[in-house]
Order: C-alpha cells, then sequence, then structure tokens
C-alpha cells in the first residue's frame, strides 16, 4: 500500500472524482443513477490533498445532514459551497491548520446544530468578527468551544478580540408601503450603514417571490443611479412609467463581511382614476329639411323588422353551436367549422401598432392554416365576470412564447360561446400518457385498450421533468403564477416533447383531482402547499411545491397523490407537515429534490432554476435512452 493511500482515511461513500483540486477518491459501483447513492454522512480525515471545497463537489448531495473534515489542508471554502445542501445540520472542520478564514455567507443558506472550529487558528481581522458574534451569542454550539485567532505572531482567544471598524450592515426606510398614482411624484428614503462600507443592491436574481416583479433583463441587479462620495453614497432606483406589472415588494440588501440586513418597501402602481380615452363626438349642424312623418313610420318599421330578424338568428345560431360545436378535448381537427369571428392575437413584440388581424372561424379549413390540428377551450358560463376572466386569460396567454409552453393561436370573440384555440399535441395530457406507459397500462379506459410502446425509463422521466421544469423557469421570468401546475395540464407531442398546457382546460376531465371549497370554488388541493390551501396565497414557491408532486406523479406512472385519502384527509395530512412516500422506483436523489420542493417555509424550497439544474446533473448520469416515442 502507498504512503499516501496509508495517510488518507474515508469513512462513507465517496466523493466525486474531480471534488479537490489534486485529490481523488476512487468510486464504488458504476456511474448509473440507480447505484447512486445520497448519503447523510460524510467523514474525511488525514486527506492532505484537500486544499478546496467548491459548490460543484457538493451539489449533489442534497440529503447531506453531517459533514466532518478534519486534519487536511483545506484553506478555502467558497461562498455557495452548501447552497444545495438544505439538511445539513452538523459541520466539524476542526484541526484542518491551513483554515485562517471563514466567511459567514459559506453558513448563511443553513439551520446548523454544530459548527466544530477547534484547534483551527484563524487571522485576526473584520473577516471573523462574524464567528466571535456568534461565539458571544452561543449560535452552532460554538460558546462551548476555545476560538483562537493569530495578531501577527500572537495567538489570543477570539473573544479577546478588539478591531475598531467592524460593524454589522443596518437599513431604514422612510415608508413601508407606497401607493403611486399615474402622474405622481413619489419618494422614499432609504439609509444604509455599516464598516466596512457596506454593498447595496436590490436583488432580484431568481424571482424568489412573485412580489419581486422588477425585470431586470441582463443582470441580476436593479443598479441605481450612484454618486459616491468620499465617506458615504448617494443615489436613486427610478421607475419609468411604471404600471401594475411593476407592483410588489422591492427589498434593498446591504452586505459586507460581517453580515447582511435588508429591509422593504411594497410599491402599488395605479392609473390614473377614470383615465379612459376621451370620445371625440363630430356635431352637426342641423339643416332646414321637410320631414313627412310617413317616413319615420316606414323607418321604425324596417328597424324592428332587423331586429327580430337578427334576434331569431342568433338563438338559431346557439342552438346549432350547442349541438354541433362541443368537441372532446383533444384531436380536434381544423376542418371543424365553428360560427363567430377568429381573432388572431398578436404579441406586443410582433404586432404593428394599432393593428389586428381577423378572419372567420370557419377559415380554420382554409389552406393557409395548412394541415395543423387544434385544441379548444369553450366557456360554459355565460355570466360577465366568467367572460372577463376568459378575456383576461387570453390577454395574458397571447404574452406566453416559450418552447415548453402549449402554443396559444387566438379566441373567437364574435357570438357565444367564446372559444379559445391552442395547438394540438399528439399524445394529449402527461397523466393519461404516463399511465398508458406504465405498469397497469393494459387497464381499459373508456372501454379500450390503450396503446402501448413499453414502460418509461428513467432516463426518459428525466427529461420530462426536466422540460416542465424549463417552462416553469419561463413562466417565472414572466412573473406568471400557474396555480395548477400537474401532469394533467402538461400535453405530450412527438418525439417525447412536453410542454405546460392549458390553465385549467382540464378541470371537468379530471374533476376528482378537485376540491370544492365554499360551494363553487374548485382547488387543487393535492398538489397545493399548506399556505395556498390555508390562506390562498399562490406564489412561484407554491408552483414549486406543485412541481415536486409532479415528479411524484412521473416516477408512480400517474397517480393520483394522496390515493388511499379523502380530500378532508388529504388537506389534514399537508397542513400537519407530512408529505408523499417515495415512489418505489424513484432514486434517492430525484425524491431529495421532492423533498426540497415540499419544505414547510416558501424561502426554503429549491428554486426552479437550480432544480433544473440538478435533474440536467442526474439525467448525464444515466444512460442516454434509444427509443424516442414518434
Amino acid at each position: 500500500m502507498s504512503p499516501n493511500k496509508q495517510n488518507r482515511r474515508v469513512i462513507g461513500s465517496s466523493f466525486p472524482n474531480n471534488w479537490s483540486k489534486g485529490a481523488r477518491c476512487e468510486h464504488t459501483g458504476d456511474r448509473n443513477l440507480n447505484h447512486m447513492v445520497t448519503p447523510d454522512k460524510r467523514h474525511i480525515e488525514n486527506w492532505t490533498g484537500l486544499q478546496t471545497l467548491r459548490d460543484v463537489d457538493m451539489e449533489l448531495y442534497t440529503g447531506l445532514q453531517r459533514l466532518t473534515i478534519t486534519r487536511s489542508n483545506l484553506h478555502m471554502i467558497q461562498s455557495r459551497v452548501f447552497s444545495k445542501n438544505p439538511y445539513l445540520r452538523y459541520i466539524n472542520l476542526s484541526k484542518n491548520p491551513m483554515l485562517t478564514t471563514l466567511s459567514w455567507q459559506i453558513f448563511e443558506p443553513l439551520q446548523l446544530f454544530d459548527l466544530h472550529l477547534e484547534e483551527v487558528v484563524f487571522a485576526c481581522g473584520c473577516e471573523i468578527r462574524w464567528l466571535q458574534l456568534w461565539q458571544q451569542r452561543g449560535e452552532a454550539g460554538l460558546s462551548n468551544q476555545q476560538l483562537y485567532c493569530a495578531d501577527g505572531y500572537k495567538k489570543i482567544l477570539l473573544l479577546d478580540m478588539n478591531i475598531s471598524s467592524c460593524d454589522l450592515p443596518e437599513i431604514s426606510i422612510s415608508h413601508s408601503n407606497l401607493t403611486v398614482v399615474e402622474g405622481d411624484r413619489v419618494m422614499a428614503i432609504c439609509n444604509g450603514s455599516g464598516s466596512p462600507l457596506p454593498e447595496v443592491d436590490w436583488p432580484v436574481n431568481g424571482l424568489h417571490s412573485i412580489t419581486a416583479q422588477e425585470e431586470i433583463t441582463h443582470n441580476e441587479y436593479v443598479r441605481p443611479d450612484m454618486e459616491i462620495y468620499q465617506d458615504y453614497i448617494e443615489g436613486c432606483l427610478n421607475f419609468k412609467n411604471p404600471t401594475h406589472h411593476n407592483n410588489g415588494n422591492y427589498t434593498l440588501v446591504a452586505i459586507n463581511y460581517l453580515g447582511v440586513a435588508n429591509s422593504t418597501v411594497y410599491g402599488h402602481f395605479l392609473n390614473k382614476p377614470f383615465d379612459g380615452p376621451e370620445t371625440d363626438y363630430d356635431y352637426v349642424t342641423p339643416t332646414a329639411e321637410t320631414h313627412k312623418p310617413e317616413e319615420d313610420t316606414f323607418g321604425v318599421s324596417i328597424a324592428v323588422g332587423l331586429a327580430g330578424f337578427a334576434c331569431v338568428m342568433l338563438v338559431v345560431l346557439f342552438l346549432l353551436i350547442n349541438k354541433y360545436g362541443r368537441r372532446s378535448k383533444f384531436g380536434i381537427k381544423a376542418t371543424v367549422a365553428v360560427a363567430g369571428q377568429w381573432q388572431l392575437l398578436q404579441t406586443p413584440a410582433t404586432a404593428p401598432e394599432s393593428a389586428t388581424t381577423s378572419f372567420r372561424c370557419h377559415e380554420l379549413s382554409q389552406p393557409f392554416l395548412g394541415n395543423y390540428s387544434f385544441i379548444f377551450k369553450t366557456l360554459k358560463d355565460p355570466t360577465l365576470a366568467a367572460r372577463k376572466d376568459f378575456q383576461r386569460e387570453a390577454e395574458l396567454l397571447t404574452n406566453l412564447q416559450h418552447e415548453h409552453i402549449v402554443k396559444f393561436y387566438g379566441v373567437c370573440v364574435d357570438g357565444d360561446p367564446l372559444i379559445m384555440v391552442f395547438e394540438y399535441m399528439k399524445h394529449g395530457d402527461l397523466n393519461k400518457f404516463l399511465r398508458a406507459h406504465g405498469p397497469d397500462a393494459m387497464i381499459l379506459v373508456d372501454g379500450q385498450p390503450l396503446q402501448t410502446n413499453g414502460e418509461l425509463g428513467l432516463s426518459q422521466m428525466l427529461h420530462i421533468a426536466s422540460q416542465i421544469a424549463a417552462g416553469m423557469i419561463y413562466l417565472a421570468s414572466q412573473h406568471f403564477v400557474h396555480r395548477d401546475l400537474a401532469t394533467r395540464n402538461c400535453l405530450v407531442g412527438n418525439g417525447l416533447l412536453v410542454k405546460i398546457g392549458d390553465f385549467g382546460m382540464s378541470r371537468d376531465i379530471y374533476s376528482t383531482d378537485y376540491y370544492r371549497v365554499g360551494g363553487h370554488t374548485m382547488l387543487p388541493i393535492r398538489w397545493m402547499p399548506p399556505e395556498s390551501i390555508m390562506y390562498r396565497k399562490f406564489t412561484t414557491e407554491s408552483d414549486v411545491w406543485s412541481f415536486g408532486v409532479i415528479l411524484w406523479e412521473i416516477f408512480t406512472y400517474g397517480k393520483q397523490p394522496w390515493f388511499q385519502l379523502a380530500n378532508n384527509e388529504v388537506i389534514e395530512c399537508i397542513t400537519q407537515g407530512r408529505v408523499l412516500e417515495r415512489p418505489r422506483i424513484c432514486p434517492k436523489e430525484v425524491y431529495d429534490i421532492m423533498l426540497g420542493c415540499w419544505q414547510r417555509e416558501p424561502q426554503q424550497r429549491l428554486n426552479i432554476k437550480d432544480i433544473q439544474k440538478m435533474l440536467f446533473t442526474l439525467m448525464k448520469a444515466t444512460p442516454v435512452y434509444l427509443d424516442i416515442l414518434g
């Protein structure tokens, strides 16, 4: 045995080959995902080749709870190294002689119970002032340890370190809530302090909350106009022509070596009251004419006759639509004729000003549309409120353009019922697709055996999940909360292409997935987090919870979540903190992602961008599937 191997002791599963510069650990088994295990403990001792701990070294170990690294040459730990390890509670970094400084940012995402740093001599300075404060407050078990720092050649107790100009950041904002009417000028004064002088930003990266609605195209920070003086910085965050899309919380963050401070102001931007376009009236000067009473009588008779004829035609048209115009959710061809006017909605990026392209709905069968097929969604509730919601949904969908969002073509608005038209996806909804490619695929559905090309493999499941995550990233970037993410609302096309489908289009088909609240409100409680069930609060984080349930659906081949429980029992389980069990075929790495989505506190849940990266990493570790469904 070589000296290096005699001197290195690793307990538990080995880290990846690239875990440290200049050091390697042997793997046990191949890299197939089915053989990968995420441990909850790691113990590394006497590994002299370990010098740097990076975020990429830890990102796959999402279930890690205890980490010990002792007697190594570790001297640098990246600040975001534990960002993918939300369950890490115990860290032992004692007896590492090269470790002279630590950043508080390393431990910021964690809820540490114990942090052991015995026999580590730090360099005295502002960089470890946070550690001194932690020890003074008794956080992470540090009050029971003898910690030292070196001041020149002298070693002193960390508690005795006395360094000036080391102050935590502080922030104050003059208003907590700002309501701004168009044309008004409002100012909120924000003060921040700290030593060293903190960096001050308005971060909006990742859209961690749906209320953070200031969109930045090329930068993760809102950069205010700044003027730098000798001892302070002064600046303004300006809004040009804000609308309701800018409503939300704006959080000012100050950060330095010692810590972070933040304060939030809510901005509410309103249009002017009764700010509608003025109507121009053309007044015509009356001219002297001779008017005969019999001409008035004749004109009134014609008008009444035309009105009566129009009413009869509308009734006949309505009956025809109700008899022939309704079709199933899938498989509707372009040759279906629907009376009314078809309006082709254009996105703001492509539509010329004041331009509207429209044609009759029966023109869906005309040659210029080719051989496309469509999904039709009709408005069954004729109330005014329902029509407004329907039209508002159409306006929102017009702006959603992404490869993993089902394409919205437009809406027939002339006459009843109102009809939305979406692209047709060959394999239908994802839930039915999963069941058709699962172990129970031969069970009869609607009296017919399902056609199947075999069960889905692990890599195919990860591919499906990754595409849905990509669509969710886009929705979050557009400040769009779906509220009803589930496999029934995703559609499958050729080549295993998956898209997030219409928002609520399948509610009638899957009525048992919804729970009626208050006699009329239908809620998908089996896919909802506690805050949505209890307080009707829907955010990007609640969509992340639903994505965790989608993962569970995928790895159970389309089973209904909590299928063994009644709706009221499901509500009780979710609000009490219970989560779905790990599916039989689900790798632990994927179940760890599910658990990360099901954190009770919304801010503790995984970010959808991070989820997609983790899924992509797992996909690379699995064999590439060969049979792509046509």
